[in-house]
């Protein structure tokens, strides 16, 4: 036998034996459960949501104004035969707002809220042990989170359910907002 072929037998050898001992190993614990999140661009800052809290995404969906004294509400939109009301993110959080929000992220639970922002970035998905809380992040007066992902960006995690409660707060009537589904949750 040449070289060649030694050292090719000597290899599938070695694969073989490894093979064959992963049988009488223990079997190693599960892999870790990974948060998925949205990135997303809210008048060019990095933000994450969580895809649980998404019942949809929809790219420069129509969004009808209506008079309200919130600034943050652009108006209403239909989202499978209901009217949602339409917020944008970034006035919420207090930032500079770009001109016109592209998309919209759909929120899940009882009372259906869409959320505008400026730019999607892509899905992350992350180990939960990577989500960290920033003892100094603050969005909107509740705590932020980051999620730390490649090359040392850090995006800070909004809780969609925690800015529904936020506006149904802010409303004057006791009565549910616009686009309460009593269906759901």
């Amino acid at each position: 036998m040449s070289g060649d072929a030694t050292a090719l037998t000597e290899r599938v050898r070695g694969l073989r034996d490894a093979f064959d001992r992963s049988f009488a190993e223990p079997l190693r614990s599960a892999p870790a459960r990974f948060e998925h999140l949205l990135a997303i661009r809210v008048a060019g800052e990095p933000y994450a949501v969580r895809l649980e809290e998404i019942a949809g995404l929809h790219a420069g969906w129509p969004v009808t104004a209506v008079p309200s004294p919130s600034p943050a509400l652009l108006g209403i939109a239909g989202f499978r035969g209901s009217l949602v009301p339409v917020y944008d993110l970034s006035v919420l959080l207090g930032l500079t707002a770009p001109p016109t929000p592209r998309w919209i992220a759909l929120s899940t639970g009882r009372t259906r809220v869409a959320f505008a922002f400026a730019g999607l970035d892509g899905h992350l998905q992350v180990a939960p042990d990577t989500l960290a809380t920033e003892p100094g992040a603050a969005t909107g007066g509740r705590r932020g989170r980051a999620v730390l992902g490649w090359a040392g960006s850090v995006w800070t995690v909004l809780c969609l359910p925690e800015l529904v409660a936020a506006i149904r707060s802010r409303r004057p009537d006791a009565g549910p907002p616009m686009g309460a589904d009593d269906n759901e949750e």
